[in-house]
């Protein structure tokens, strides 16, 4: 095990092409022991890209990495797992047609297999101790497809956690905002339980000379709040014939 602060991974002069796209143009940075470290970048400028590479979701075009000293070119994910490297992907990361404790072992069944033989129940067994430990109050025998996308995200978040990583990859949990998107959920969170008429919200995030109509608004807030449909701690509401506001979620007894 490396050392605190000693440098555990390092990725050199990393470039990715897509055809006559460039992804990567010479990456180069360092991870150490004990750091966390936050790749910021618009959508599209390359942060997935060589987060996959270094879990080895896809190969790079050109360049070289170093983990734990010695060069790191993963076949796959199951390979970068087994060596410590597992990544959280920012799209649905589970298959909702079985278990979950089938999507926590997926691709690792031969840790419960005798013969030709998986022997399911001890599988989810090891599930839900592992669940009950990281403290995720879901049942692993259920269907996948019964989880909402925040329960997914813990399920994903379990599978990597089983390995014990010794770097663990987050991309984006939940699917990226744009900038407008972004700005028109903080201007409606920071004003809570203030009503923003659909022109105030034109004028404030897009321009006074902007040519945005209503119906964008209405895209936009479509968009936040089904993202944001299972936040425990807020919600966007609509109040017809004036606007939208940002509200606290209240419990059954109207407490927040």
């Amino acid at each position: 095990m490396a050392s605190k602060g000693a440098i555990v991974l390092e990725v050199k002069d990393v470039c990715k092409n897509f055809g006559v796209t460039i992804a990567l143009n010479h990456v180069n940075f360092t991870l150490k022991s004990g750091e966390i470290r936050g790749l910021i970048g618009e959508n599209g400028s390359g942060k997935s890209t060589v987060s996959s590479i270094v879990a080895g979701m896809q190969k790079p075009t050109s360049g070289e990495m170093t983990y734990n000293g010695k060069s790191w070119t993963p076949a796959n994910t199951l390979e970068a797992q087994a060596n410590g490297i597992c990544m959280i992907v920012q799209e649905a990361g589970t298959i909702p047609s079985i278990p979950v404790a089938d999507n926590v072992f997926l691709g690792h069944e031969e840790l419960f297999a005798r013969g030709p033989f998986v022997n399911h129940a001890k599988m989810v067994k090891q599930a839900q101790v592992l669940l009950d430990e990281l403290g995720i109050p879901i049942d692993a025998s259920i269907r996948t497809g019964q989880l909402d996308l925040q329960q997914c995200k813990l399920i994903e978040i379990a599978k990597a956690m089983y390995w014990k990583p010794k770097i663990l990859i987050v991309d984006e949990t939940t699917t990226a905002l744009s900038q407008t998107g972004r700005e028109l959920l903080y201007k409606l969170l920071s004003y809570p339980r203030t009503l923003f008429t659909k022109r105030q919200l034109i004028d404030d995030i897009w321009d006074l000379d902007s040519d945005v109509d209503e119906h964008t608004v209405e895209v936009y807030i479509s968009r936040l709040r089904e993202k944001f449909r299972d936040n425990p701690d807020f919600e966007l509401r609509t109040i017809r014939g004036f606007g939208y506001m940002g509200m606290p979620r209240e419990d059954g007894n109207g407490q927040k």
